[in-house]
């Protein structure tokens, strides 16, 4: 996941990489592999309504727009 994230969000090709949805379980190995301090809790969500609110709230460079 921390190879792909710094791939999705490499400067200049404009992507993002966000999680959504993580059950305890997944979310106890981002917390020990340090993704989520990387990540920051604006790229990790509850659920996918919580994420695509906060991404149509985005300006348009930054949601592809």
């Amino acid at each position: 996941l921390m190879e792909y994230e710094q791939r999705a969000t490499a400067a200049g090709n404009g992507g993002s990489f966000w999680l959504v949805g993580c059950n305890p379980a997944v979310l106890e190995v981002i917390r020990r592999s340090g993704l989520d301090q990387r990540m920051g809790a604006q790229r990790m969500l509850a659920n996918a309504r919580e994420a695509i609110k906060r991404f149509q709230a985005l300006p348009p460079t930054a949601n592809g727009q």
